[in-house]
């Protein structure tokens, strides 16, 4: 019993290290964005064909990250790294987005998982707020992560075939199982 206990012990910190790992890098994404849409003074100053492409670029540096996304100061998608011709649709609609109206939030946001709007595949979706210098809203930053990543990553566990796992947020809602 100390023994099933100690593994599972090993095995819940591996796999927290594994989602960590996994926000880190969309954060560090988001970070990224962020700071290259700042230092061109905005995304008036940035097409949203560059905008795209940019993403797209960052995009590519993590496996975790299923697309990154840009919403404007009105909180409609400025654009996509999965879509150059991606809809001006309204962020809204999703509570990780809508959530950075008229709140200055200066954390990362892990939203609940959602269907992707153009993929419809499940991904959990993260934010941050993006300030101007007098701390008005510049842009709403996002990623998604992929569920299907999480889920080849537990399959590749070779687990009991009865082992269940589940991915929770901080406050106890379930974003993933397994």
């Amino acid at each position: 019993l100390r023994q099933a206990r100690a593994q599972t012990a090993t095995l819940a910190r591996a796999l927290e290290e594994h989602i960590r790992r996994a926000v880190d890098s969309a954060r560090l994404l988001m970070l990224d964005t962020g700071e290259e849409i700042s230092r061109r003074g905005g995304l008036k100053h940035i097409d949203r064909q560059e905008m795209y492409r940019l993403l797209t670029r960052h995009a590519t540096r993590s496996r975790d990250v299923r697309a990154l996304y840009v919403y404007d100061d009105s909180f409609r998608l400025y654009a996509t790294s999965t879509r150059p011709d991606a809809p001006r649709i309204d962020g809204e609609r999703y509570p990780s987005i809508a959530v950075h109206r008229g709140r200055r939030i200066s954390d990362l946001v892990i939203g609940d998982t959602v269907a992707g709007p153009f993929s419809g595949a499940d991904n959990i979706p993260l934010s941050l707020r993006l300030e101007r210098d007098d701390g008005t809203l510049r842009a709403v930053l996002g990623s998604a992560l992929s569920t299907s990543y999480f889920e080849q990553f537990y399959r590749s566990l070779d687990l009991p075939p009865d082992a269940e796992l589940a991915l929770l947020r901080a406050d106890g809602s379930v974003l993933f199982r397994f």
